[in-house]
């Protein structure tokens, strides 16, 4: 079944938890843009003393405005019209946001219907009555947008409504500006610390792959090193061999320039080796006693000896 009953008179009237409430008709005119915007989402529900627990006993189908108030249309369910029928229920009492926030898109809209209740004790004494043949006694001051009704404000100035209904469009458009320009500072510093962010990983990519590459530097300067000093080290050798130096002679101080360095052992072995005779390798054949000599079959001569016992001792003792 379906009926239309009246929601609230336009009027003001005090609630103990929210002050001074004004039923509009500029706010009957809000109701019904939502309501037919399609705000809130799901469908706007007749129910019982405001216990949803109990489940619905029709939905709102349309919202009406006229000269004295706002009025619904219902399409009532079995229960529900059963409940109209036994006339239960003297009153209307609306449930809506003042400010409402569409969880579709988080836009913020100002003064939505979100059900309707049934109740005989509704807390807007000027509650639309669901039964007009009943009188309960009751003086509804009608304020009628286009009469240029008057609110009271708290200085105890007036405002016409048709002021006050501006000015609200005007915060409410002040308000939606100004969330805008956040959400636009805010997306741009979501870019600026995205593009910081990537900065900093494409800096440390770089500062990975230049210390690779640094590491990879190092190894190949200490290996040219390595070939540089083994080198030096080689040519020395044989240039004090050609000297007349006993290759093992020579030998000793080589080993200790490839552990201790070759230009800061050369000096000294260079020194030491100044100091010892020169054999004539191609004049010396044997060892004694026939013993087949180690140093290339040459017979040592007391100074060749001394220059191994030198060597020796450059050697740590051997």
């Amino acid at each position: 079944m379906k009926v239309e009953r009246k929601l609230f008179d336009y009027a003001r009237f005090y609630h103990v938890w929210y002050g001074w409430i004004d039923m509009t008709r500029p706010t009957a005119e809000q109701f019904q843009q939502h309501f037919s915007e399609g705000i809130p989402a799901y469908k706007v529900q007749l129910n019982v003393e405001h216990d949803h627990h109990l489940g619905k006993f029709g939905n709102v189908v349309g919202l009406n405005v006229k000269d004295d108030g706002l009025y619904a249309e219902f399409d009532l369910t079995d229960e529900g019209t059963e409940l109209f029928d036994k006339e239960r229920f003297e009153y209307t009492s609306i449930e809506y946001s003042d400010w409402y926030t569409d969880p579709r898109n988080a836009s913020e809209v100002k003064n939505v219907l979100l059900g309707v209740a049934l109740t005989n004790n509704p807390a807007n004494p000027f509650a639309g009555k669901l039964f007009s043949d009943k009188s309960d006694g009751r003086k509804s001051k009608i304020l009628n947008f286009s009469e240029g009704q008057c609110i009271e404000k708290g200085d105890g100035t007036k405002m016409e409504y048709k002021e006050l209904y501006e000015n609200m469009k005007k915060e409410l458009s002040d308000a939606k500006k100004e969330l805008g320009e956040t959400k636009t500072k805010l997306a741009e510093t979501q870019k600026e610390l995205n593009e910081t962010k990537a900065a900093k990983e494409t800096t440390e990519t770089e500062l990975t792959e230049t210390k690779t590459k640094l590491s990879e530097s190092e190894k190949i300067v200490k290996k040219l090193s390595n070939d540089v000093e083994t080198q030096n080290i080689q040519v020395w050798e044989t240039a004090q061999i050609n000297a007349g130096i006993l290759p093992t002679t020579v030998k000793k101080f080589s080993e200790k320039m490839r552990t201790e360095g070759f230009e800061k052992t050369k000096a000294f072995a260079e020194g030491v080796l100044q100091t010892v005779g020169k054999v004539d390798l191609s004049q010396q054949t044997g060892g004694e006693d026939g013993q087949e000599n180690p140093n290339n079959g040459v017979q040592l001569s007391d100074i060749a000896k001394k220059a191994q016992a030198d060597a020796a001792r450059f050697n740590g003792g051997e």
